[in-house]
């Protein structure tokens, strides 16, 4: 009867209504108190008084305890309905005619005087529920004051207005301040579908404070920000609204750590302590360009950003200049990765700079330079927004990249100290004990994710260990979360070199590598190990690999792949086979003899013509059985495994002296870490064979007629075979004799 379309309403709302008061009045006013209202589930209690006079005016209170407005309010249109419909059509307003400013949308409050407050206990308002619903103002000759218009929680966060509007015929004029207040945005960020790149519950509380004042088409703000632990004074003023803004706002925040700040971006515990932040930035233009101005201190760093936006409200050109610097590169990379540890502490600072032109969409990044610790770099490149990811594209040149002093240092074994050389007996290798070589922290890939990107680098040289390689060229390409080395070539040690590799970082993260070196002067140690390496010589050496794992451990563990490596012409370290060859030419002087062979294994070095050998590698353990050292005055053959997951190896070399064919080959077994492992020496064999050779001299010069010369000519050796026959019918050897002469040997 009330003639109200309640179509769009559920049928089973409006169901119930019943209201109670108490009315009374006079000639001047009409009042209705002791209001007690039911509509479906909601109550309502209150009052209202009305002015009796020319401009209407009234006083009202209500409290309403719980409100369901979703069960009122009709579903949304969905996009696309009515689509077959046809649209009015508006018609142009003729020029010739003036047109009425359209009212304001508060203009209709010009029409009364009010006095009301409204508390609601309960309110549901399209699936987000606000609790302490608060309106207490007063309405007098067109100017509302607002005493309180607050919600105690919207989504866990309180918000509060005080001030007064005026100009309600036009467009309203404010004066006054805005407090919000929460202990958890993450119920805010839900229901103003805000998508941000930080966790709302890693900002902690925030609170804010503002004074702002708008009127005649300018506004001025003075706020306070405090947000995961951040404070920010935030100040500016804008004119000319809306048809011509001109605006300035300066911000200047500061945070107490960089490393906890970096960390709202990252996962898991932030980095070492690095010191404080502060930032100072302004921005000042309109509609058609906004220049901007950015100063950081970032813990005894700086960071600064400076330029112009041209058109920022449609396709917005950019000509930026980003400038960075900092006294300690790893200070700083730890507050953003607290997993960097570089082998090297101190590897210097770090320098960036370039410039951006183009739009938010395509634009060239020109005159890039840096220094990252002892490396500088230059270059240029491109970012481009895709439809998944940005695709970044980078030109590069630097000069001598260390890798060894960025990469982290390697983990040492516990337990797993240099054993002694052993001799004689070959006793069996014992276990060692190690710690946690290998990380089983998750491989975080995350990154692969974040863009794709394109890299053409042309380095002085790369250091990686004792390898250096040349001038080299690296194309690397990561697109939909796989990096792909394409080609990594270079000069090394005067040879070739030529490494591809790929990193799939869906799923389970997969790497695989194709290494080739060619003819390479090895002018130093290879394998910068202590007691066993190829000093010199002419390498070629070829290897593939491939893991698949979620940890660095896992990876290790699936490690599999073969190789083959040939040495020619070279030195190698930590054996003499020529000083043990020597040494067994002069069988008559025993005294020490088998310390001289062990200290001859123990040091020194051996020319080789020819290493060779090929292994395998499955469930990373790698193993060989044709390792062939061709040397001077000897040969070896070597055979056994290195355990990666375990750091653990068994090797054994069994050598032969050339010099000496008839003797038997003795073995050298390593055993442990393989970074420090433990030779044992087996000279049973060899042993037996000198002593044998050496008794035999030894009898030969000491028993009369025993003596011989070996290296005398056939008639020679007639002449003495006479000879002994002669002396042998004059003289019959005795017994005591020999006995004799064997005391009396010894006694020398």
């Amino acid at each position: 009867w009330m003639e109200v379309d309640i179509a769009a309403v559920p049928a089973d709302r409006l169901r119930r209504f019943n209201v109670r008061a108490d009315i009374s009045g006079d000639a001047s006013q009409v009042q209705i108190a002791n209001i007690a209202s039911q509509l479906d589930a909601s109550r309502m209690s209150g009052g209202v008084t009305v002015a009796l006079r020319e401009r209407t005016a009234f006083g009202a209170s209500f409290n309403i305890d719980q409100l369901n407005a979703d069960a009122y309010i009709a579903e949304p249109m969905r996009v696309g309905a009515g689509a077959g419909e046809k649209k009015p059509i508006v018609k142009a307003t003729p020029v010739n005619k003036t047109v009425k400013p359209e009212k304001g949308p508060l203009a209709f409050l010009n029409g009364f005087d009010a006095n009301l407050a409204l508390r609601v206990g309960s309110l549901s308002y399209r699936q987000t529920a606000i609790q302490g619903v608060r309106l207490d103002g007063t309405l007098v000759s067109g100017a509302l004051t607002l005493r309180d218009a607050s919600v105690q929680s919207l989504a866990g966060t309180s918000a509060r207005v005080q001030g007064v509007l005026t100009n309600l015929d036009a467009t309203p004029a404010f004066k006054g301040t805005i407090a919000a207040a929460s202990d958890n945005l993450t119920g805010l960020f839900r229901i103003a579908a805000i998508k941000s790149p930080i966790s709302p519950r890693k900002l902690g509380k925030m609170r804010l404070s503002s004074r702002a004042h708008v009127s005649d088409g300018k506004l001025k703000i003075n706020a306070d920000l405090q947000i995961a632990e951040i404070r920010a004074k935030i100040t500016g003023d804008a004119t000319g609204i809306p048809t011509a803004p001109q605006f300035t706002i300066t911000l200047d925040a500061k945070h107490p750590e960089m490393s906890r700040l970096a960390n709202l971006f990252g996962d898991g515990k932030p980095g070492p302590r690095a010191g404080r932040v502060g930032l100072k930035f302004n921005v000042k233009g309109n509609e058609k360009a906004v220049s901007l101005d950015a100063n950081a201190a970032l813990a005894g760093g700086a960071f600064r950003i400076s330029g112009s936006v041209d058109t920022p409200l449609d396709m917005p050109k950019l000509d930026i200049a980003i400038d960075l610097k900092h006294p300690d590169l790893v200070r700083f990379v730890s507050a953003f990765n607290p997993q960097f540890r570089p082998a090297k502490r101190r590897l210097g600072g770090l320098q960036f700079a370039a410039k951006l032109v183009g739009t938010d969409r395509n634009m060239s990044i020109d005159g890039l330079t840096g220094v990252i610790g002892p490396t500088t770099i230059s270059g240029s490149g491109s970012y481009a927004a895709g439809t998944v990811r940005p695709d970044i594209r980078l030109s590069l040149r630097s000069s001598v990249i260390p890798l060894n002093d960025f990469l982290e240092a390697p983990r040492r074994p516990v337990g797993g100290k240099k054993g002694a050389q052993s001799g004689g007996r070959n006793t069996a290798a014992r276990p060692v004990a190690s710690g946690p070589r290998w990380s089983s922290d998750p491989i975080d890939t995350a990154a692969f994710g974040l863009f794709d990107a394109t890299v053409d680098l042309r380095a002085e040289a790369v250091l990686y260990q004792t390898f250096r390689v040349d001038q080299p060229k690296i194309i690397a390409v990561l697109k939909n979360k796989v990096l792909d080395v394409q080609r990594i070539s270079g000069t090394m040690f005067d040879g070739g070199f030529e490494m591809n590799g790929q990193v799939d970082g869906r799923g389970t993260p997969t790497a695989k590598t194709n290494i080739s070196i060619t003819k390479a002067n090895v002018g130093k140690a290879l394998f910068q190990a202590a007691e066993f390496d190829i000093a010199t010589g002419v390498l070629t050496f070829g290897m593939g690999l491939s893991a698949r794992g979620k940890s660095q451990s896992d990876m290790i563990k699936a490690l599999t792949g073969k190789g083959r490596i040939n040495v020619v012409d070279g030195v190698v370290k930590g054996f003499d086979l020529k000083k043990v060859s020597d040494n067994l030419k002069n069988l008559n002087q025993l005294t020490g003899l088998l310390g001289v062979l062990g200290s001859a294994m123990g040091g020194g070095s051996t020319k080789f013509s020819s290493l060779t050998g090929t292994f395998g590698i499955e469930r990373g353990i790698m193993r060989t059985n044709d390792l062939k050292l061709i040397a001077d005055a000897g040969a070896g053959d070597a055979r056994g495994f290195v355990d990666l997951p375990n750091w653990n190896m068994d090797m054994l070399a069994d050598f032969r002296l050339t010099e000496h064919s008839s003797a038997p080959p003795f073995r050298v077994r390593a055993v442990g870490p393989p970074d420090e492992p433990r030779r044992l020496f087996d000279f049973q064999a060899l042993q037996a064979w000198v002593l044998q050779q050496g008794v035999g001299s030894l009898i030969k010069n000491l028993i009369p007629g025993a003596k011989s010369n070996s290296g005398s000519a056939p008639q020679q050796q007639q002449q003495q075979q006479q000879q002994q026959q002669q002396q042998q019918q004059q003289q019959q050897v005795k017994p005591e004799d020999i006995l004799k002469g064997l005391l009396k040997g010894l006694g020398r």
